[in-house]
């Protein structure tokens, strides 16, 4: 066998332990296509049978697989919280369609370990928009001492409606629901004395 193939068997073998499977031919990373494209010449050469049946023939450790797919999960939820949206399959940027494609994958398992988790990345997105635009909310009052409305920042009220909208469907998050009724207290106008009570008081 020559160097080059022992160099390229030891990179597949690598990648296999690494990333828990086997190099796909249809990826985003160049060099995973290109492990996958040297096995498939390999195979169709016949130069090394050996070699091609005993690389193909490599088990994925279980525990390296199991690795792989939390941390490709952690990635899918750490990506959502920090973009504040589900990573894209037609997004440009490489790692970012790998991670819709785990996504995608995921959710058409309904048995996979981390269905639960992925399937509710969504809803728990769209409760992240709402935590931080009422916290953006609270910090104008503050600042200013005024209330969010549609003139003064047509943006900030689009997103205390749709808070609202959620509290209503009850699917608004416990931290949401804290932050919205200290908005709603803030936004209460602090009531006048009568007259009558002024006058007894006195």
């Amino acid at each position: 066998m020559s160097t080059h193939h022992r160099r390229r068997a030891a990179a597949y073998r690598d990648f296999v332990t690494s990333h828990g499977r086997h190099p796909q031919l249809v990826t985003d990373s160049a060099a995973e296509a290109s492990l996958a494209r040297w096995l498939v010449r390999l195979e169709a050469s016949g130069e090394v049978p050996a070699i091609a049946a005993q690389v193909k023939g490599i088990v994925v450790p279980a525990q390296a697989q199991e690795r792989a797919e939390e941390s490709a999960t952690v990635a899918v939820v750490r990506f959502g919280y920090t973009h504040l949206r589900v990573p894209s399959r037609s997004s440009k940027d490489a790692r970012e369609r790998m991670l819709a494609g785990w996504r995608a994958e995921v959710l058409a398992d309904a048995g996979h370990r981390d269905h639960a988790v992925l399937s509710r990345l969504a809803e728990r997105i769209t409760n992240r928009r709402h935590e931080v635009a009422l916290v953006a909310m609270l910090e104008h009052k503050a600042a200013t001492g005024k209330v969010v409305n549609n003139r003064s920042d047509a943006a900030l009220y689009g997103a205390l409606r749709r808070a609202r909208a959620a509290r209503g469907d009850r699917t608004l998050s416990a931290l949401g629901q804290r932050l919205l009724a200290d908005l709603e207290g803030a936004q209460r106008p602090m009531r006048t004395p009568s007259r009558r009570r002024t006058l007894a008081a006195v």
